[in-house]
């Protein structure tokens, strides 16, 4: 065995199974170890998750937490493609975890069958390394945001509706902007933007959903990512790939400048600003 092969804790099954990306120009044996170290929490099992989720098992991730509430409807099947018809019904964390193992037994899978909030947000991510937000509203954005913050847990934001995309990855850059920085407050029409309300593109959630895993991939492996200062932007309608750079923090953040020391309630926050007597359904993507 060479050298390249020598002084890792990989079995002779991972070397194989991931041969084809450790002999990759500037990946190696090393990083792969890295990988298997890794754990990635994954919010929303929906059109992001799934590709994130499946991807990152394939890659050799070894833990992957996986949070969603939701069952899955047949309107779900043309982009969340962990799923098939057989499953409209089941809860999509089981069905998906299921999907997981059947691609790699050899990654540890924890589900949270639940809300993602403000009274469980910091103790489901204080296990993991990086958090991948795959939600689609508001409320949860903004709870995984300042979840990670408290936690200085890196953010890989991932969101699609319509023919649009955007990544861009948080908390890694000392210098660069939270979530709240760039977008203070809710308001009515981002509450209300979803894929529920204006539709998605089933392979606009698979593009960006493959950047966030590979972008996930090279912080656990290398520490950074291309995106910890730019956003990344894709519209599928025009055929655009573009990148706008991310100002500084605002000095006014009520997340990350003023002295947080819980999460807020956004839940509240979003259905005051909506005018509604009753908690918004938290759709994922």
């Amino acid at each position: 065995m060479s050298d390249f092969y020598k002084d890792h804790n990989l079995t002779d099954e991972e070397i194989s199974r991931y041969g084809r990306q450790m002999i990759t120009a500037d990946f190696d044996v090393r990083h792969q170890e890295k990988l298997k170290n890794s754990a990635v929490l994954i919010v929303g099992c929906g059109g992001l998750g799934n590709p994130v989720a499946l991807y990152l098992a394939g890659a050799g991730i070894g833990k992957l937490g996986l949070v969603d509430f939701d069952t899955i409807d047949i309107s779900n099947i043309h982009r969340q493609i962990g799923f098939t018809i057989d499953d409209v019904g089941k809860k999509k964390t089981e069905t998906l975890k299921n999907a997981i193992l059947a691609r790699n037994p050899n990654v540890e899978v924890e589900i949270y069958d639940t809300f993602f909030n403000k009274d469980n947000a910091m103790e489901i991510i204080k296990e993991y390394t990086v958090v991948a937000d795959c939600s689609d509203n508001m409320p949860t954005r903004y709870t995984v945001n300042e979840a990670c913050f408290l936690t200085h847990t890196p953010l890989a934001m991932g969101s699609a509706v319509g023919w649009a995309g955007q990544f861009t990855f948080y908390h890694i850059n000392p210098a660069g902007p939270c979530y709240r920085c760039l977008y203070p407050n809710p308001s009515k029409n981002t509450i209300n933007m979803s894929c529920n309300e204006k539709g998605i593109m089933g392979p606009v959630v698979g593009i960006v959903g493959n950047i966030q895993a590979i972008e996930i991939m090279k912080f656990c492996a290398f520490g950074e990512s291309s995106y910890s200062d730019v956003m990344y932007n894709y519209d599928a309608f025009d055929g655009r790939f573009f990148n706008v750079k991310l100002r500084p923090k605002s000095p006014n953040c009520e997340s990350c400048i003023v002295g947080l020391t819980q999460v807020n309630d956004y839940q509240m926050l979003c259905d005051r600003i909506a005018g509604q007597t009753v908690s918004i359904l938290m759709y994922f993507a």
